[in-house]
């Protein structure tokens, strides 16, 4: 059977105009909301809408946003607090690549992003990135030792 998601992309340009339109909305939407950890805004609540009718393609859709603005902290911070508020399930892979690599970023608030959404995820495979981690600003490497922590005891009590 033939997702009718795919279906009604297929029929618009190879999904160009709804990505397009997708694109705009959210962009537009990182620049009007106010973000904070742990709480979430209009850029969550609209992609986690649009994610019940178009879910493997949005998935896509924001990780081309986050490679294109890759050299903007300000919107790739915001992507990784979005895409922070999902479950890792649901925007795997894209989610775990997009947080991995921003481990890397040189702005440190990115990096924090990133250590946040394994923080969030509360995934295995998260703990396997962040144990292969330091950072030499001592409040970041402080951060990252309580989640790694936090993370472990998390996964001992699961068993």
């Amino acid at each position: 059977m033939i997702n009718e998601a795919y279906v009604e992309i297929t029929k618009h340009k190879d999904g160009n105009e709804l990505r397009s339109q997708f694109n705009s909305r959210f962009m537009q939407l990182i620049y009007e909301s106010d973000f904070e950890f742990g709480f979430n805004t209009v850029a969550d609540e609209y992609v986690r809408q649009v994610m019940k009718t178009y879910e493997m393609f949005v998935r896509e859709w924001i990780n081309d946003l986050y490679i294109k603005n890759f050299n903007d902290s300000f919107v790739t911070c915001a992507i990784l607090r979005v895409i922070s508020h999902f479950e890792y399930r649901q925007l795997f892979p894209q989610g775990m690549t997009m947080a991995a690599a921003s481990i890397t970023h040189a702005d440190v608030s990115v990096r924090e992003c990133g250590v946040r959404c394994f923080e969030n995820w509360e995934h295995p495979d998260g703990l396997k990135i962040l144990q292969n981690l330091s950072f030499s600003e001592d409040w970041l490497d402080d951060y990252l030792k309580r989640v790694i922590s936090d993370l472990r005891e998390i996964f001992k009590k699961k068993r």
